[in-house]
């Protein structure tokens, strides 16, 4: 069963509007992917419209909209 069974699914690629994110590589490498990267970079873009300054503003915004 999926951690959160009512979470939509990115794996085929970017959420609807993130069409212009595709030329963005996936820097990471390895087995350091445990969330998609389109996922990652919505997640990142949704904090900072609202108004998270930081790395750790944004980690507490993610998982704060995640539980």
């Amino acid at each position: 069963m999926p951690r959160n069974p009512d979470k939509i699914d990115y794996s085929n690629g970017f959420p609807d509007g993130f069409e212009a994110f595709q030329i963005i590589e996936d820097p990471r490498i390895g087995n350091h992917r445990k969330h998609y990267f389109g996922e990652v970079l919505f997640m990142a873009v949704t904090a900072t419209l609202c108004g998270m300054d930081n790395f750790a503003e944004i980690e507490d915004f993610c998982e704060n909209q995640t539980t």
